[in-house]
């Protein structure tokens, strides 16, 4: 996977790591901020403040603490020149770091990049000290760097716009000169006089102002993907925001600018769809007027599919309402259905985020068979491209008593499976008071089969309806986490090939944590998914923190990322750039999108460049252009109907990507290796998929089957009679009619062409 991106995306890195949002003093002398630190190179315990030195750094040049605090790094002449969750040491400089939402809050509001950082030793202290001046000599190192990376984007012949880069980056200098030379006048001025003071509001302008200029510059030096998943999760009608066809298409629209390709939009929530159902109530939040479309979800789809993205029904499985907020009538009837938490409520109590929730017993059958009803309604009744299962767990537990999930049913079966007699309950309680917990941790292995039996059940019901269908999870990133505090055994259900798409929740500030959580899925998968890293834009971090979450989610070979959520995006200019001119600058095509979508997009890509790069450096003639174009045309033209027809493309692909350095030379083929590399992948990954999902394998029993040894079902088709042979294509029967025309005299030929088609 590293050949298909390298250099392009740890450049990327490179740049965000200098994205930062830049406060402004309205005071025009130093701000000072001062705080309390508990000690020097000790742990940091809850609450804590702690100095790390440069001579106690990790391997990894750290300070070695976790990821649940904030931390500022100093350079050896006392200036702030990083700030994050685990930020790195400056040679010879410090690190301070803090944990508890009230310091972390202090720092996050009083520190910038550039500041000026003391400490005193008597008196536990540490000050930060606003200076325009330190953040002037900070400017001048990142226009540096950013000259750097644009030297080895442009011998690189990487997709970035050179010249708007080299434009910028002189008005950057030439800034950075203005403020130098300002910053020399303030200097030789009294402190407190009226002309310094002038100057200095003076010089936090354009400071300003410089630094608003940089982050636009570092956000043309993404190198963007042409493959890649650019999702995000919607709540109709946010806001009020899509209480008409006009508003929705506007909403729409808006996705599509950011440059999105998959939307999660929430289809089953609080107990209610926002499609039209015969099981579920329609949903009060869309209960509008849609044009000629008979809901809301039928409008968003074919609205969506028209400007060219996808839709996912992003369900909540076993949630279904909080507070009795629009209680669904369906489980009004059906109180049996309720899970129990240990004290009996249905309602969940002094759970923090969850509190007044209610969840349904994945245990019942009943309930299952609804459940897979509905979703079955749901893949045979609407142009979906997805269905996502959220919620797909019990409720959060951390004890005995926090646990839930005690319904007549559920006890019931698990006593029967143990031959146990008398109360469950009691039984837990009891064996807790012994010091033990055998028993519970049976009933908790046992409700996490409860789910995982579920999965199976509904993933079946809906592959038989729609064997296409992407099926995802939306789960808790930390696997052993979410199996232990919500009885979600979602490594298991990968492994068993059960699911398409996995999306763990890694919201988090801390982007170390997000490059260990795509790491873990991509190891957990081992191939059999595609994988979308869940970002928590909804925390409300510097929108360029999120850039830089999305950007080690690729260089850890994450297929693409989904913002969590709409309300983050829609109306958020900051956010909008960041993506628009950054991260999603071309538009991408969707890696489990039909081949020959991805094929067309792909290959029409790599001409583009050739075009605006290759030959433009002289790294490819015309004459190489023209005749890998050829080659394109004719993989395209390829069939590509069942894992056999896929494999064999791949094959040709492998093969033109081993002897690509006929069409073009240097530096110019590994960006075209890089693109192919991407391509062999993703073809690899759709062959599992359409083995497991059409049948042909099980991914438990042993290794993945030949495609070629495969026997797919026939079924012919007419083909256009006015289609000409197409490179690669078979033909398995032809037949000629030649039908009289008297009245003309003249014979006419009707070509009936019969294809093998997957079924």
């Amino acid at each position: 996977m590293s050949k298909r991106k390298g250099l392009l995306l740890l450049l990327g890195l490179l740049l965000a790591v200098i994205l930062c949002n830049t406060k402004v003093h309205a005071n025009t002398e130093p701000k000072s901020f001062t705080i309390q630190y508990n000690g020097i190179n000790i742990t940091r315990y809850e609450n804590y403040v702690v100095i790390y030195t440069y001579d106690k750094r990790t391997s990894d040049n750290k300070s070695g603490a976790n990821q649940w605090g904030y931390e500022v790094s100093v350079d050896k002449d006392g200036i702030v020149v990083e700030m994050g969750v685990n930020v790195t040491f400056a040679p010879d400089g410090f690190i301070v770091s803090v944990h508890g939402q009230e310091n972390i809050n202090k720092i996050r509001d009083n520190v910038n990049i550039g500041d000026e950082v003391t400490y005193d030793t008597n008196t536990k202290t540490i000050t930060f000290t606003f200076s325009i001046l330190g953040s002037i000599r900070n400017l001048e190192k990142e226009i540096i760097s950013l000259r750097n990376t644009k030297i080895e984007l442009d011998l690189g012949a990487y997709d970035v716009d050179i010249e708007a880069i080299n434009n910028d980056l002189n008005t950057l200098n030439n800034r950075y000169n203005e403020l130098k030379q300002l910053g020399e006048e303030i200097k030789s001025l009294p402190i407190g006089s009226s002309e310094r003071n002038a100057k200095l509001a003076v010089a936090e302008q354009k400071y300003a102002e410089a630094m608003s200029l940089l982050d636009e510059v570092s956000l043309k030096m993404i190198v963007p993907l042409k493959l890649e998943a650019r999702g995000i999760w919607h709540r109709a009608n946010v806001f009020n925001s899509e209480i008409s066809l006009d508003k929705l298409r506007s909403n729409i629209e808006e996705f599509k600018s950011a440059g999105i390709n998959q939307i999660y939009v929430e289809t089953l929530w609080w107990g209610h769809s926002i499609g039209q159902s015969d099981l579920v109530d329609y949903h009060p939040n869309v209960r509008y007027s849609y044009g000629e479309y008979p809901d809301y979800l039928t409008a968003f789809i074919d609205l969506a599919h028209k400007a060219g993205i996808e839709v996912h029904a992003w369900t909540e499985t076993f949630f279904h309402n909080q507070n009795h907020n629009h209680y669904p009538k369906w489980l009004k009837n059906n109180p049996s259905w309720l899970n129990l938490d240990f004290y009996g409520r249905y309602m969940q109590t002094g759970k923090g985020t969850e509190d007044g929730f209610v969840f349904i017993d994945p245990a019942n059958e009943e309930v299952r068979q609804f459940l897979i009803n509905y979703y079955v309604e749901l893949a045979n009744k609407f142009d979906l491209d997805g269905i996502q299962l959220d919620y797909i767990r019990y409720p959060a537990e951390s004890s005995l008593e926090t646990s839930s999930g005690y319904t007549p049913v559920a006890m019931n079966k698990f006593m029967e499976r143990y031959n146990l007699s008398g109360d469950l309950k009691q039984l837990l309680i009891e064996e807790k008071s012994q010091g033990k917990k055998e028993l519970y941790q049976k009933w908790c292995e046992f409700r996490a089969e409860q789910v995982t039996i579920f999965v199976e059940e509904v993933v079946k019901a809906i592959r038989e309806v729609k064997p296409d269908m992407k099926i995802s999870i939306a789960v808790g990133p930390d696997y052993q986490h979410a199996l232990k505090d919500l009885m979600q055994d979602w490594k298991t259900w990968v492994e068993k090939g059960w699911i398409d798409i996995i999306a763990p929740m890694a919201y988090t500030f801390d982007t170390d944590y997000v490059k260990t959580v795509v790491n873990s899925m991509n190891d957990i998968s081992n191939g059999l998914t595609y994988n979308y890293t869940g970002i928590g834009a909804y925390m409300e971090g510097p929108t360029l923190l999120y850039t830089n979450q999305i950007l080690i989610s690729r260089a850890a070979d994450g297929l693409g990322s989904v913002i969590f959520a709409s309300q983050n995006l829609l109306g958020k200019e900051e956010m909008k750039t960041a993506l628009s001119k950054g991260l999603n600058k071309i538009t991408a095509i969707s890696p489990n999108a039909d081949l020959d979508k991805i094929l067309d997009a792909m290959f029409t890509y790599i001409i583009d460049k050739a075009n605006r790069i290759y030959i433009t450096k002289g790294l490819m003639t015309e004459e190489q252009k023209g005749a890998l174009t050829e080659e394109f045309t004719r993989i395209k033209n390829m069939k590509m109907h069942n894992a056999g027809d896929y494999y064999l493309i791949q094959q040709e692909i492998t093969k033109l990507n081993n002897n690509i350095h006929q069409y073009v030379r240097s530096v110019g083929a590994q960006r075209i290796k890089e693109d192919l590399y991407a391509l062999i992948d993703n073809i690899d990954l759709k062959i599992t998929r359409y083995l497991i999902n059409y049948g042909y394998w099980d991914p438990t029993t042993g290794e993945r089957p030949d495609p070629l040894t495969i026997e797919y079902p026939v079924i012919d088709v007419p083909v256009d009679e006015n289609e000409e042979d197409k490179p690669g294509k078979n033909y398995d029967t032809l037949l000629y009619i030649i039908i009289g025309v008297a009245s003309l005299g003249i014979i006419g030929t009707s070509v009936f062409v019969f294809m093998r088609r997957k079924r």
